[in-house]
């Protein structure tokens, strides 16, 4: 939402013998730091990860 500095990042792992996904959002602010994470089967991942994107961007990060 504003310019607080913050990653998404995504990759991937094999468990089992299956590609799982995993997505992981950090934000910071002086006083707080924020996590988003979010992992599962690699393809129903890939297809959430638009959603999962909106939702760590509509956080709301406080400054006090």
């Amino acid at each position: 939402k504003d310019k607080t500095p913050a990653r998404l990042l995504v990759g991937t792992k094999d468990l089992g013998g299956k590609k799982q996904g995993y997505v992981v959002g950090l934000a910071a602010t002086k006083r707080y730091v924020y996590t988003f994470e979010a992992w599962g089967e690699k393809e129903k991942l890939d297809k959430a990860l638009p959603t999962l994107e909106a939702a760590f961007q509509s956080l709301d990060v406080k400054h006090w």
